[in-house]
C-alpha cells in the first residue's frame, strides 16, 4: 500500500455507526462502570479519560506507525514534550549521549540542563555520516540522537554511510525525522530504533496544531507511555 493510501485512508477504528470519515471525539471523560464492562482500545487500555487514551489521538499514533513502518507510535502536546520523554525515560546518571552540533536549539538546551543535572556526558559532532561515525567509534555512547536534517541549517546526513555502524552498534540510535517527514524518508530502514517528529511542522501543514510523535517498537513505546 502506497503511503499516499495510508494517510487518506488506514489505521480508523470503524465506530458503531460505520463512519467512513472518523469522528473527534473531544470528551475528556467516558462513562465507566467496571473494568469488565469499559470499552478498550486496540492496545487493551481501557478509555475513561483523555490523558490515558482517546480514539481520535489513537488512529493518529497508529497512522503514523503506519507511515513510520514501525509497530506503534506515541502523541505528545509539542515536539519538545517528546523529545523530554526521551531525555527522562532513557537516561540516567553517568550517561553518554551523541548530539548534532547544528541541530534544533530547544533540544541541545534541554540535554545540555540534564546533563548538568544528572551528570550525563554530552558529545556533540557536525552533521555529517563520517564525524557521526568516529564519534560512535572513539566513545561509549548509549544515545545518539541525529536529525535526518538538520534544523535550522538544513544539512543532510547520508544515512546510507551510517547504516551498517547503526545496526552494528548497542546504541540507541533516534532520528527526528520533522524535516524530512515520513514520506520523504523512513529512518527505520536504516536500523534507528526510534523516531521522534515535531507534528506541528510537515505532518500537520497547516501552521494550526502543535504537537510532537515517538514512533519505535511496542515494547519501547510501552516503556516510554509507561
Amino acid at each position: 500500500m502506497r503511503d499516499e493510501t495510508k494517510a487518506v485512508y488506514n489505521g480508523e477504528f470503524n465506530d458503531k455507526f460505520n463512519s467512513i470519515i472518523s469522528p473527534i471525539y473531544l470528551s475528556t471523560v467516558y462513562k465507566y462502570i467496571d473494568e469488565e464492562t469499559s470499552t478498550k482500545s486496540d492496545r487493551n487500555i481501557t478509555i475513561k479519560y483523555y490523558r490515558e487514551e482517546n480514539p481520535t489521538l489513537r488512529e493518529l499514533e497508529r497512522k503514523i506507525a503506519l507511515l513510520e513502518n514501525t509497530q506503534d507510535s506515541l502523541a505528545f502536546a509539542s515536539g519538545m514534550a517528546a523529545i523530554s520523554t526521551l531525555g527522562l525515560g532513557l537516561l540516567k546518571k553517568d550517561s553518554k549521549v551523541l548530539l548534532l552540533k547544528e541541530m534544533y536549539g530547544s533540544t541541545l538546551q534541554f540535554f545540555d540542563e540534564i546533563a548538568r543535572k544528572f551528570n550525563i556526558k554530552i558529545i556533540k559532532v557536525m552533521p555529517d555520516a563520517e564525524s557521526i561515525a568516529n564519534a560512535l567509534e572513539s566513545n561509549n555512547i548509549d544515545l545518539a540522537i541525529i536529525e535526518t536534517i538538520t534544523n535550522p541549517t538544513l544539512k543532510v546526513i547520508d544515512l546510507t554511510k551510517l547504516e551498517n555502524t547503526i545496526k552494528r552498534s548497542n546504541v540507541l540510535f533516534i532520528a527526528d525525522n520533522t524535516f524530512a517527514s515520513s514520506i520523504l524518508l523512513k529512518p527505520a530502514k536504516y536500523g534507528f530504533n526510534i523516531i521522534v517528529h515535531s507534528s506541528t511542522k510537515y505532518i500537520s501543514g497547516h501552521n494550526d496544531t502543535m504537537g510532537g510523535i515517538l514512533a519505535s517498537n511496542k515494547q519501547t513505546i510501552e516503556e516510554l507511555w509507561e
